[in-house]
């Protein structure tokens, strides 16, 4: 039974505005039904008129039953870390101003210096007055900064709250809390988004320069400038795509049966490695053979539509999560390649400076699996190429690579192994996966992934603990090699030996 204060929380909510009206009337009739004065087992209070399809409106208990697996609970969280992560990229670009103002300033101290002994005493009047402008200006800068510092420390600090609130009523309430709780941080993470949109759009980067003159005359040597120019971190709020009085759980994948193979339009000598499945449902299929150095592209994941050329051999591909991008990995050439989904079209070629092989991309980062002589590891980069950080992994070449937000984790196959790895390089586990076969995921952060000694597909728990045998060779399994999922997860596709493209049913 809800307790007083649980029911006072619950009378003042109000359906957040992304919630569709026809939803509105059944949260408020389920809020209804748990402030009502009998606390009755079952809702009463009938959906509106003209939205009428049921005898009643189904009871809290039974709402809120899969709200822990459900897109709901996904949502807060993964939007919650997101604001999280982006706030923490704006403290350190607002700490990295401070430290150009501190770098700006030295360097205009010193120019100062320089034409004061050009000038001579006569200028000490006006070095007084600049030096006076260039600390006004620092002070000026600094404690705007400052401020908005303690603004970002203050709203981390309410996200991380707000998402160890949720924590705790997962682990020690009940379903019908956690279903009320994450109700209510909905509404107010959006709230958060909005402040946080707000704050880094109403920023600036702020630099300061000295403006010299071409002639220096004794009344004047320069004048102060301040460089302005827009904050460089970005902000893309997430949406919650299930905003629903019922917390379904996603659907979990108990099986996987043989469907139909995808007739592909390329050469029968391929080699195919790698594929991934765009926003729209185009899947993009890597030829690794240098007569035609190819990806492919098939329209709705089964009809061939085309390929585009490279000047080396593509080895892995994956979209980068939420946009109309894809990242190739080249690894002759010791670079990586970005595609134009919508288009179809190559745009940028970044030299990344190493052998890379593996790829998997989320919203702001790409990381790549490479071999460095004789060990793998594992580069971080961002969206435009950038290294930002370098891990070692293992002993061997990673061949492929797949990076799990939710559990902040990398899944690394290489050769005769599969591991599981932290940002840090720490190692949550290894196995023992025979010969070199590709990784994906499904809703619920399992992964797959094929062993080629025993032409099976096999099914992994996020924690490494449970494994089953999904697919094997009576399926048709023959030396799986890249595999994913579409975006419904109803269809698995899987590279066989190279040469064909099985598609499997989920059920």
């Amino acid at each position: 039974m809800a307790t007083a204060s649980v029911l006072q929380k619950i009378k003042r909510y109000k359906p957040p505005s992304f919630v569709p009206i026809v939803m509105k009337g059944y949260v408020q009739a389920a809020l209804n039904h748990m402030t009502g004065s009998k606390h009755s087992n079952h809702i009463t209070a009938c959906i509106p008129n003209d939205h009428r399809t049921c005898q009643n409106i189904l009871p809290l208990e039974v709402a809120s039953k899969n709200v822990k697996t459900s897109a709901l609970y996904t949502d807060v969280i993964q939007e919650i870390k997101h604001l999280l992560a982006t706030l923490n990229k704006f403290n350190d670009n607002r700490q990295s101003n401070l430290e150009l103002l501190a770098k700006s300033k030295l360097a205009i101290t010193n120019r100062i210096s320089e034409l004061k002994v050009q000038l001579l005493k006569q200028i000490d009047t006006l070095e007084l007055d600049l030096h006076s402008t260039l600390s006004s200006f620092q002070l000026k800068h600094e404690t705007g900064i400052n401020k908005q510092k303690e603004e970002i420390s203050q709203m981390m600090e309410i996200l991380k709250s707000k998402e160890n609130e949720i924590e705790v009523v997962k682990d020690c309430g009940s379903n019908n809390h956690l279903f009320i709780a994450l109700h209510e941080q909905v509404s107010d993470v959006q709230t958060a988004a909005e402040k946080v949109q707000q704050m880094i759009s109403s920023s600036q980067e702020v630099d300061i320069s000295l403006d010299e003159y071409e002639n220096i005359k004794m009344k004047c040597f320069g004048s102060l400038l301040e460089n302005v120019k827009p904050c460089s971190v970005q902000y893309k709020s997430l949406k919650f795509q299930q905003a629903h009085i019922m917390a379904e759980p996603t659907n979990r994948i108990l099986g996987i049966e043989k469907g139909t193979g995808l007739k592909l339009g390329c050469n029968p000598t391929c080699n195919i490695i790698d594929v991934s499945t765009t926003e729209d449902n185009k899947l993009l299929l890597t030829n690794y053979y240098a007569p035609d150095p190819e990806l492919y592209v098939c329209r709705e994941c089964k009809d061939y539509e085309g390929e585009i050329t490279f000047t080396s051999e593509p080895r892995g591909v994956d979209v980068i999560a939420g946009s109309d991008r894809a990242v190739v990995t080249l690894p002759k050439e010791k670079s990586i390649q970005f595609i134009n989904t919508n288009q179809m079209k190559k745009e940028d070629k970044v030299n990344v400076g190493f052998v890379c092989l593996a790829v998997t991309a989320g919203r702001d980062r790409i990381y790549v699996g490479c071999t460095c002589g004789t060990k793998g590891s594992i580069k971080t980069l961002d969206t435009t190429g950038t290294i930002l950080q370098s891990i070692n992994h293992g002993d061997t070449g990673i061949h492929f690579l797949l990076y799990d937000d939710i559990h902040e984790q990398f899944i690394v196959r290489c050769e005769n192994k599969l591991s599981c790895g932290k940002l840090d390089g720490t190692i949550v586990f290894s196995k023992d996966a025979y010969g070199i076969g590709g990784l994906t995921f499904d809703r619920q952060g399992n992964f797959y992934f094929g062993c080629k000694k025993s032409n099976t597909i096999k099914k992994m728990s996020p924690d490494g603990e449970n494994c089953a045998e999904m697919l094997n060779k009576d399926n048709g399994i023959n030396n799986a090699y890249g595999m994913c999922f579409n975006k419904d997860y109803i269809k698995l596709y899987v590279i066989n030996n190279h040469k064909s493209v099985d598609v499997f049913k989920c059920k």
